[in-house]
């Protein structure tokens, strides 16, 4: 369940970038606005993979020193 609650959080964090990154956008937008949000919805689900897969090389990095310092 910890691990699940880290996850939501990257995900929060994700979309936080995302509206960030759209709200600081200085181009004139060309297309309608739910494409626009369609954009920050991917851009999001775009960024929660890279940091989940962040997030879980270094779990398992420190399980596996934990492992190694244990024995």
């Amino acid at each position: 369940m910890k691990n699940l609650r880290f996850l939501v959080y990257i995900y929060v964090i994700s979309i936080a970038l995302s509206f960030t990154g759209y709200w600081i956008d200085s181009d004139v937008p060309n297309n309608g606005f739910a494409f626009q949000m369609f954009e920050v919805f991917v851009m999001s689900l775009f960024l929660a993979g890279i940091l989940m897969a962040g997030y879980i090389l270094v779990l398992c990095l420190f399980n596996s020193i934990k492992n190694l310092l244990s024995r």
